[in-house]
């Protein structure tokens, strides 16, 4: 399999930091740059932005990593291999990673992508799957967070590599969000995770997640008064059976409904 990691040119020590790592594990890859959303004009902005299905504004770095992540799958399009790994790289790894980096026997016969990290979210997979070395491999059903780490088929490579020029979501949108329809799968427990996961996120360390920088204002709305605060407490118990229902009725199908650990 090819080996994509997405690196910024202002970025050497991170650089520095996978390479050795990934070194260490006999594993080759490519360098791919990464598009600087600080750099992209506003004009541009507006060009290569569409509406995202969270309603929330784009920011200039999500912008940049969904077109890094586009310039990988045209890469995994055009390649000789069948299937290629895909790393951002803020990345820590478990000690057994390179295991599942460089034999491809576990793989699924025919899969879209498999998820190799986690980002602690619950998921629906199911609940037996191949096991390989003591991790097993689960078919998710559910819509994924997180890009940092995956494997994508030269298929799905190519359709999404064909995709509008106008972003309709961020990459892990436009990568998980058919699961049910596609066949995604992951790796569980997962073989790596990235800092801001691990360690929350910390301004100003060499793998601070510069998307966060620009999210953490985003998300800082006014907490909710009067009638607002009212209608939010009356609807709050419909939700929460709302979502209980819907764990019944995964766990009635045979499904798990739970967090992907992360397991050194």
């Amino acid at each position: 399999m090819s080996i994509y990691v997405i690196n910024l040119d202002r970025s050497p020590e991170r650089l520095e930091r996978i390479s050795s790592i990934l070194s260490d594990m006999g594993v080759g890859f490519e360098r791919v740059e990464a598009v600087d959303g600080n750099k992209l004009k506003a004009e541009e902005i507006d060009r290569l932005s569409g509406p995202k299905s969270d309603g929330m504004p784009w920011t200039p770095q999500e912008i940049g990593v969904a077109l890094s992540h586009k310039e990988c799958w045209r890469r995994a399009a055009a390649s000789p291999d069948s299937a290629s790994i895909i790393f951002e790289d803020d990345l820590f790894f478990s000690d057994d990673a390179a295991t599942y980096l460089k034999d491809t026997s576990w793989l699924p016969d025919e899969f879209d992508a498999v998820k190799l990290e986690t980002v602690g979210t619950r998921v629906i997979s199911t609940r037996s799957g191949s096991v390989f070395k003591g991790r097993r491999i689960v078919r998710l059903y559910s819509d994924q967070l997180g890009s940092g780490a995956y494997i994508i088929s030269r298929n799905f490579a190519q359709e999404l590599a064909r995709l509008p020029e106008k972003l309709s979501g961020q990459s892990d949108v436009l990568l998980f969000e058919n699961s049910r329809e596609r066949r995604i799968y992951q790796i569980s427990p997962a073989i790596c995770i990235q800092d801001y996961v691990l360690n929350g996120h910390n301004p100003g360390t060499i793998l601070a997640s510069t998307l966060e920088d620009e999210r953490i204002p985003l998300r800082k709305n006014p907490k909710p008064k009067g009638k607002s605060k009212l209608k939010r407490e009356l609807t709050r118990p419909f939700y929460q059976f709302l979502n209980l229902t819907k764990k019944i009725l995964q766990y009635m199908k045979g499904n798990s409904v739970k967090p992907i650990a992360f397991k050194k």
